[in-house]
């Protein structure tokens, strides 16, 4: 065998693998938790678990983490810390039971989300930015699986395994409607009862085409970050799976135009921006043709399969009743400034969705308090802005998809799908990076605190 070369793989094996193997992963943070949570996630949409899987992984981590008897934070992660004080609080205003479970699911997200940023903030790999961009880009490749087969089995409806067994519990779970939308699952969001005539919209693995939108645009400049680390490795696997991966991207197009998501495209524009910038500061004039020549083959290419289809869904769309709701977020405000309602109050129209859930700004505005959005806006900025320097592919990404993140939290919810990415993304962002163009490890200021054992 050639040096440098490895046996052919199965496609998903290449992606998830790392290419150095001169410093293993300590015993104490293996991969498998993390594999298990972005690289299993049509096991987990068929049994009905995509939902609720973080936690009991986030917990594996957390014992782990807790072996190593110390755990490094960066600096910048004060503000985090005060959201999650700051919405445990908010259970005070929590006054029925169905609230109560809707508050204690989304704070279990909050927390296993944190969990997910430290463990890989303190993978004790070299090449951690590169196996993790390799893991959700299996994430992304499951994305893009079920936005394809959304646009082909709209109106299908999967009962899954979770379904019958909450169904024969005492309380019979299946039937509370917050409950059951994660145990039957669909491939898009569709009504074809609409007298709208609204096409319908890829939304598997996940409930809505908003959250496939959130997750593509979150996930798409990792998977070309890591297109770029295979490339410059030079080996024939590498090699092959960077073309396939292309092709992979290209077809992508389809699912996430038929998804209609403006906000998609908001968000992959404002990464394409800025990246271009950062280019174009430095010179490189052949990245920011090659950044602009792909946005423009893109936009096209929405523009071309979902033009007809997204005029139909602005002309019915409910974009008085978002702006309505938007409204009276604000309202309500003053009414509870300090820890909000705890969870989403209802909206004075019967017909619409509670207030606070047309973006996660909101929704943490409302049931959380300006305190607690505020220190959530702030992480992800001081994180941004400490990353900034980071000029390796996956450096100058996940740096990227901080503000992304910030951006999008406007008009996208985060939990249960987008967060868990947004943490991964950040953590990356903030560790030291594998190397530097010059062969020199960044800097990246961080502490660390001593865990019971």
């Amino acid at each position: 065998m050639e040096p440098g070369r490895r046996p052919v793989a199965p496609v998903i094996l290449s992606v998830m693998s790392t290419h150095s193997s001169a410093e293993p992963a300590a015993p104490a943070l293996p991969l498998w938790p993390l594999v298990a949570l972005f690289g299993l996630t049509p096991l987990w949409w068929a049994l009905g678990l995509i939902d609720m899987i973080l936690v009991p992984l986030a917990i594996v981590m957390a014992a782990y983490l807790a072996q190593g008897g110390r755990v490094r934070v960066p600096t910048g992660f004060g503000p985090w810390l005060l959201f999650l004080v700051w919405m445990l609080c908010s259970i005070v205003m929590v006054d029925t039971p169905n609230h109560m479970v809707a508050f204690v699911y989304r704070a279990a997200i909050y927390l296993g989300s944190t969990v997910v940023f430290l463990y890989i903030y303190n993978f004790p790999r070299r090449d951690t930015g590169r196996t993790v961009a390799g893991i959700l880009t299996v994430h992304w490749l499951s994305v893009v699986g079920g936005g394809l087969l959304g646009t082909v089995l709209l109106g299908t409806v999967v009962k899954t395994p979770m379904f019958y067994l909450l169904r024969s519990t005492a309380g019979g779970l299946a039937a509370n409607d917050f409950i059951n939308h994660m145990v039957v699952r669909r491939f898009a969001q569709y009504n074809p009862d609409s007298y709208l005539g609204v096409a319908g919209r890829p939304s598997a693995p996940f409930l809505y085409a908003n959250n496939w939108g959130n997750a593509y645009s979150l996930l798409l400049p990792v998977v070309i970050a890591y297109m770029i680390v295979l490339h410059r490795s030079g080996t024939r696997r590498d090699r092959t799976v960077f073309w396939l991966l292309a092709v992979a991207v290209g077809v992508s197009v389809v699912p996430a135009s038929f998804t209609m998501n403006r906000g998609m495209l908001i968000g992959l524009g404002v990464a394409a921006l800025y990246i271009a910038f950062r280019m174009a500061m430095r010179g490189n004039v052949l990245a920011v043709v090659a950044i602009l020549v792909l946005a423009v083959a893109g936009g096209l290419a929405f523009q071309h399969l979902a033009g007809a289809r997204l005029e139909t869904r602005l002309e019915g769309s409910g974009t008085s009743t978002r702006a309505s709701l938007y409204e009276q977020s604000l309202a309500s405000v003053p009414h509870s400034p300090v820890f909000g309602y705890g969870v989403p109050p209802t909206s004075q129209d019967p017909d619409a969705p509670p207030v606070g859930t047309q973006g996660q700004f909101w929704m943490i505005l409302v049931s959380n308090g300006p305190v607690a959005i505020a220190a959530f806006m702030a992480f992800f900025l001081v994180a941004w802005i400490r990353s900034r320097r980071r000029w390796d592919p996956v450096g100058l990404v996940t740096s990227t998809l901080c503000l992304v993140s910030v951006v999008e939290l406007g008009f996208y919810g985060v939990v249960p799908y987008g967060l868990p990415i947004m943490m991964a993304t950040t953590a990356l962002a903030l560790r030291r990076a594998d190397r530097e163009p010059d062969g020199r490890p960044s800097r990246v200021a961080q502490h660390s605190v001593a865990v019971p054992r």
